[in-house]
Order: C-alpha cells, then structure tokens, then sequence
C-alpha cells in the first residue's frame, strides 16, 4: 500500500520515503497481530491467507500494466489475471496441506481479567 501512496522523489527527499513506508510496515504488522489475537488464529494459518490476499490484490492492478508493456492488452491482461490466481490458488492450497506438529500445542491465553478493553 505505501508503494502506491507516494510519488517520484528526489534524493533529498527519501528519508520521507523510507518513513513513509516503515510507517505503512509497522501498521501492517500491528494489524495482523491485532487480527491473530482477536480471532485466535496461528500465524501459519493467517499469513497465507493475507498473502494471497496481498498477491492477488498487486497482479490484479499489474496485470494491465504489464500487457500493455508486452503489448498484448486486451486479452493479455485477463490471461495474465488468470494465470496469476491460478499460481495464487496452487500455492495457498499447498501452504495450507502442510503438517503443523505445533497444533498439539496450547493456545497462549490470557486470564479475561488480564485483558485490555
């Protein structure tokens, strides 16, 4: 997302850049631990799931962008789309048919008392 909430810029200006996006980074990640927590999910269950979400989201937009650059657009974008949430759907398919050996494991839980409201 921060990649396409800024601008070309000068040199002088990347530390706003680098901020820019470290910010976008870190609202990221405390989003996805916000959600882990909240609905009780393991990381190996979530994180494929808003990877798929994120790559589908980046070829969605690209992909039009890329057959007018190979110069096929028209039907080249929806081949490209196509071909994109095909390899998105194999491999979230296989992400999550993988073996989880901690899934035995208690869940860390917090005391409703010791929770913040």
């Amino acid at each position: 997302m921060a990649y396409y909430t800024i601008g070309n810029v000068t040199h002088s200006e990347s530390a706003h850049v680098y901020t820019h996006v470290a910010l976008w980074a870190a609202g990221s990640h405390l989003h996805v631990a916000l959600m882990m927590w909240r609905l009780n999910l393991w990381a190996d269950r979530i994180l494929p799931f808003l990877g798929a979400v994120a790559a589908g989201l980046y070829y969605w937009f690209a992909a039009l962008f890329i057959a007018i650059t190979l110069g096929v657009a028209g039907i080249g974008t929806l081949l490209l789309r196509a071909a994109a949430f095909a390899l998105i759907g194999v491999w979230l398919t296989r992400a999550l048919r993988l073996p989880r050996p901690h899934h035995d494991l208690p869940m860390m839980t917090i005391h409703p008392s010791e929770r913040i409201s």
